[in-house]
This record gives C-alpha cells, sequence and structure tokens, in this order.
C-alpha cells in the first residue's frame, strides 16, 4: 500500500461523498481539507472530529476500506518522545463503526456487518498504516524527527 498525505482535490469530495460523511458524524468536529489516501487501493483516512478541553484526546476518523466507509473512534494517551528524536503514540481504539453517508443523520452510524467483523485485525492494520502516513505530516518541518511509533490497542476486546 501506497499512503500519502494531500489536499484533497475539489472532484473527490463529490466522488467519495465527504460533504454528506461530514453532515452525518461532525458535531463541533474538524472539516481537514486533508487526507491520507491509496488511491490504488481506493482507502483513504480522514479525521473528522477532535476534541476540545477535557475531551482533547478523542479523535473520530473516516476511513474508507474496501468499499466502507467506516468510522474509528480512537483515544490518544500516553504520548512519549523517544531518546531519537521519535514519537510514539498510545492510540486505544474504542469503537468501529459503519457510516451511512445516505441515512438521516440520527440512524447514519451503524454497526459492522458480520462480514467486516470478521475482518476487524484487517481493517484495523490498514488503519494503522494510514494512521503512521498521516502523522508524518507532523514530523516534516522538523526532518530530525520523522519516525513514529503508534501503539494500537483495543479498549475491550469485543470493540467492532
Amino acid at each position: 500500500m501506497t499512503f500519502v498525505n494531500e489536499r484533497i482535490p475539489d472532484d473527490d469530495y463529490a466522488k467519495y461523498h465527504l460533504h454528506e460523511i461530514e453532515e452525518r458524524v461532525l458535531t463541533g468536529g474538524v472539516r481537514s481539507s486533508i487526507w491520507t489516501i491509496d488511491r490504488t487501493q481506493n482507502m483513504f483516512l480522514r479525521q473528522v472530529y477532535e476534541g476540545r478541553e477535557e475531551l482533547v484526546n478523542e479523535v473520530k476518523w473516516a476511513f474508507l476500506w474496501e468499499e466502507n466507509i467506516i468510522l474509528v473512534e480512537a483515544h490518544y494517551s500516553k504520548t512519549k518522545y523517544l531518546s531519537d528524536g521519535s514519537k510514539r503514540y498510545h492510540v486505544t481504539v474504542v469503537s468501529i463503526r459503519l457510516i451511512d453517508y445516505l441515512a438521516p443523520r440520527l440512524h447514519a452510524d451503524k454497526s459492522l456487518p458480520d462480514d467486516l467483523k470478521l475482518r476487524r485485525d484487517e481493517i484495523l492494520t490498514d488503519f494503522k498504516e494510514a494512521m503512521l502516513v498521516h502523522h508524518e505530516c507532523e514530523t516534516q518541518s522538523n526532518p530530525s524527527n520523522n519516525h513514529m511509533i503508534v501503539d494500537l490497542h483495543l479498549r475491550k476486546e469485543g470493540v467492532l
């Protein structure tokens, strides 16, 4: 896979239903014009929510995976700066849900269907790979700090 960070082209807002996704999941969210995309695999990662004040560690991501738009809710904690200048993030996945961008807002997120539940580990592996590339844009301003490690954990085994 080859994920890259880029500014979202205007044509892709319609192609990937980004405005509809925003309408379904944004409540005090992030309208980011940057995403992490793998055009060959037709996958993208886009931050759609970042908590404020006491919820600052809460982040939600829209993740296109095998034609499914998945909402991943995660909590960041224990960011560590390592001796080599790299960062280590501890990320706990709280929930993984499907986004139906055509449904009314209150019914837009649903549990994953059984076929995707069985592939949860694949989803999380690809999600982690996209996250690593996404976080690289933070380190580009400081080339000596260009390595990042993400520890990805589930809050509990039943998280889907």
